[in-house]
C-alpha cells in the first residue's frame, strides 16, 4: 500500500523485518495458501526503497526450509545485489515436532546437509554471516545427533499433505519415506 510506505518514510529510520521461511513452492508449502508471487513482489519493493528503510529477512528455519536452502540462498543474494544494506536473522524452529530439523529421517538429513553446503557456497557476503553460522551449527547437529522421532515427521507431513491436497514430493523432489533396498531385507 503506497500510503503505508509514505507514512513510514516520515520516520528517521525504519527497520523493516520480513518473515520469510522459504521461496517459491517451498514458501507456499510451509505457509499454506501463500501466494509466492505476491510475497516476492512485496519483498522486492521494500528491499528497493532505500532511504530510511533498513530491511531484514527473518528466517524461521524449519525442516522444510533446510530441504530447499540453496534456492533461499540464491534469493538472498538477489536481495543483496539490489540493496547492500539488507541483513538476515535465522533461528531454527523448536516446535512443532514436524518443523524441528532434529526429527528429519536420515535420507532427508542428507538432503538438508547438501542444501546447507550449497547455500554456504552461494552466500558470500558478510551481511548474512549470522545465517551462515546458524546453518553451520544445524549441519553439525544433523551430522552428529540421531533423529528422535523421524516417524513423526513423516506421519505429520503426510497428514498435512492430505488435508491441504499437496504432495511433499512435488515440492522437494525427494521421497518423504526412505526407499527400502531389497538386498538389505532378511528372511527369518
Amino acid at each position: 500500500n503506497p500510503k503505508f510506505t509514505k507514512r513510514l518514510e516520515k520516520f528517521p529510520k525504519v527497520i523493516f523485518n520480513m518473515s520469510v521461511d522459504g521461496v517459491g513452492k517451498t514458501a507456499e508449502y510451509i505457509r499454506h495458501k501463500t501466494d509466492w508471487n505476491t510475497v516476492e513482489k512485496n519483498i522486492l519493493h521494500f528491499n528497493s526503497l532505500g532511504g530510511v528503510f533498513s530491511p531484514c529477512v527473518n528466517i524461521a528455519i524449519s525442516s522444510y526450509t533446510l530441504l530447499d536452502m540453496s534456492n533461499f540462498a540464491t534469493f538472498l543474494m538477489k536481495l543483496y545485489e539490489d540493496n547492500n544494506d539488507i541483513s538476515t536473522k535465522g533461528y531454527y524452529c523448536h516446535g512443532p515436532e514436524v518443523a524441528n530439523f532434529r526429527n528429519l529421517p536420515q535420507h532427508l538429513r542428507l538432503k538438508a546437509i547438501d542444501e546447507i553446503d550449497k547455500a554456504i557456497e552461494i552466500i558470500i557476503v558478510p551481511n548474512y554471516d549470522s545465517l551462515i553460522n546458524e546453518l553451520s551449527r544445524i549441519k553439525f547437529i544433523l551430522q552428529t545427533e540421531e533423529a528422535k522421532y523421524p516417524d513423526h515427521f513423516i506421519k505429520r507431513t503426510r497428514y498435512l499433505d492430505s488435508i491441504r491436497n499437496e504432495k511433499f514430493e512435488d515440492v522437494f523432489r525427494i521421497n518423504l519415506e526412505p526407499e527400502i533396498n531389497p538386498a538389505t531385507i532378511t528372511m527369518e
